[in-house]
């Protein structure tokens, strides 16, 4: 079992960040509670899961940050 403290200003990535990591590891056992994620899985798989987690928590902040930046750019292409 490994415990992730999520800081505050992840919060609002965190839902999508879930979805994605309980597809690619259906094996693993989440849960959450207020910013503690804990996620149970074999013993040997602790440390990957976690990092792929955080991992995909910080890919969900950037493309929530860039999403306007992106939208821009596709329209000034199309225009």
């Amino acid at each position: 079992m490994s415990t992730i403290q999520i800081p505050k200003k992840f919060e609002p990535y965190l839902d999508a960040a879930l979805v994605r990591f309980q597809y690619l590891y259906p094996e693993t056992i989440v849960s959450l509670s207020a910013l503690e994620l804990t996620l149970t899985n074999e013993a040997s798989l602790e440390t990957k899961l976690k990092e792929e987690f955080l991992h995909l928590l910080y890919k969900e902040k950037i493309y929530s940050e860039t999403l306007d930046i992106r939208r821009s750019l596709y329209q000034a292409i199309s225009s």
